[in-house]
Parts: C-alpha cells; sequence; structure tokens
C-alpha cells in the first residue's frame, strides 16, 4: 500500500469516527431533553452501533496489515 492510500485509509476511519460522535451527540442531546421515550432511539443506537462496528473492523484490519508490513521489513533486513 502506498502512502497516499494509507492516509486515504486513516481518513475513512476518522470521518466514521466524527459520523459516530455527530450520532452519539444528537441521541444523548435528545435523551437529556426527555423529548421521546426510549424505544424511539432503538433505530439511532443501531445506526451507531453499525458506525462503531465498522470502524473497529477496519482498525482491526489496518493494525493486522501494518504488523504484516513490520514483519516483512524485519525479514529483509
Amino acid at each position: 500500500m502506498t502512502p497516499w492510500e494509507k492516509a486515504n485509509e486513516l481518513e475513512e476511519v476518522e470521518t466514521m469516527a466524527v459520523k459516530a460522535d455527530s450520532v452519539l451527540l444528537t441521541i444523548s442531546e435528545a435523551m437529556y431533553a426527555g423529548s421521546y421515550s426510549l424505544e424511539e432511539y432503538r433505530g439511532a443506537l443501531a445506526a451507531l452501533a453499525d458506525i462503531t462496528d465498522g470502524i473497529k473492523r477496519k482498525l482491526s484490519e489496518m493494525t493486522r496489515r501494518a504488523f504484516e508490513e513490520i514483519e516483512k521489513e524485519q525479514e529483509e533486513m
């Protein structure tokens, strides 16, 4: 992977984190205001869970590749 591709991948994860933060802030503010019953937040919480799961999977994949790259470089030395 080129440095440019790695930077783009990190930017994608950052965007996912910003989305998760935005959804969480919206849910928190609505719950604090008490304008809906907790059941009304089910969809928003499911969306937040999907976003955070995607972040975890992407970071896990990136970490695995980084360690593989380090191992490969060490073997070449």
